[in-house]
């Protein structure tokens, strides 16, 4: 019985890693758009923050750089002053792009909506708090996969630790095959507001539960499951202008981390399966 169990897993493996390399051929950079329907200009950075790190500084500088419309910064009370010192050293006399901004508590999900009510952008960019921006094109190169109106939401290249990034390749590759994907990695997730503004989709985030728990976290699991849900395509700009950046701390932080995605991604496929079917439908690579 173990020698067929752990054959059948040899051969699903087997069988996994083929696809895998043949769907990698065809996943391929979106070019940009020689008229650009959306400019970062009219893109509104949302960042829900709080335990701010102390590299939050160049990572403004560097989404400051892709020239947005406007960054919202979300954080409590408690942290407040904090987010203040780190937002001084890049704030230019006569810019008001920045604005710092208070939720009534601690929630990356509440948060990110107190940001999404205050953005005027016809485009959000939703970004964690230690997100690098790569290059000066990661806004128009995410930009690019929204010329295609089927198109809710886009993410860049993600560079991480080598056993993460490789998942991150699968889902990039089987993206490419079918325009699904499990999850838009949370690190900046590019939506139309128009999407995340509707009632329906603030008042769904924001009493999503989980064994009668309301869920404070995998707002980008739940941004997935509803733009798939309503009917939109998914794309991964797998272009190296778009790639984003984060620290990698080697200490119990990124233990606990590592924890709460591979809770959230549970949470989602078992919300999927049983009280959301239909993602084979749409997406059956991913699927």
């Amino acid at each position: 019985m173990a020698d067929a169990l752990l054959g059948a897993f040899w051969a699903w493996y087997t069988y996994d890693e083929a696809l895998t390399k043949s769907l990698a051929k065809k996943s391929k950079p979106i070019p940009l758009p020689d008229n650009p329907s959306y400019q970062s200009t009219e893109v509104s950075i949302i960042v829900a923050t709080i335990d701010t790190p102390d590299s939050f500084t160049d990572c403004l500088r560097l989404w400051l750089a892709n020239h947005p419309k406007e960054i919202i910064i979300v954080t409590i009370d408690r942290d407040l002053q904090r987010v203040h010192d780190l937002v001084k050293p890049v704030i230019i006399e006569g810019d008001d792009r920045i604005s710092v901004t208070t939720a009534e508590y601690a929630s990356k999900r509440y948060q990110m909506v107190v940001g999404i009510k205050e953005a005027k952008g016809r485009i959000l960019a939703l970004v964690d708090d230690d997100a690098f921006w790569g290059t000066l094109k990661v806004l128009p190169y995410l930009l690019a996969p929204l010329e295609d109106p089927k198109v809710g939401g886009a993410i860049g290249k993600q560079r991480q630790v080598e056993e993460l990034l490789k998942l991150l390749y699968l889902i990039e590759f089987r993206s490419a095959a079918d325009g699904g994907c499990f999850c838009m990695v949370g690190r900046t997730m590019i939506v139309r507001a128009e999407i995340v503004m509707d009632p329906r989709f603030i008042h769904a985030i924001t009493t999503d539960t989980w064994c009668g728990k309301v869920l404070n976290t995998g707002d980008d699991v739940f941004l997935t499951r509803w733009l798939q849900n309503e009917g939109w395509d998914i794309a991964v700009q797998n272009a190296p202008e778009a790639e984003i950046k984060t620290i990698v701390f080697d200490d119990c932080n990124f233990l606990r981390q590592l924890i709460r995605w591979q809770r959230s991604a549970i949470q989602s496929f078992l919300t999927t399966i049983f009280y959301q079917p239909g993602i084979g439908k749409i997406a059956k690579y991913v699927a």
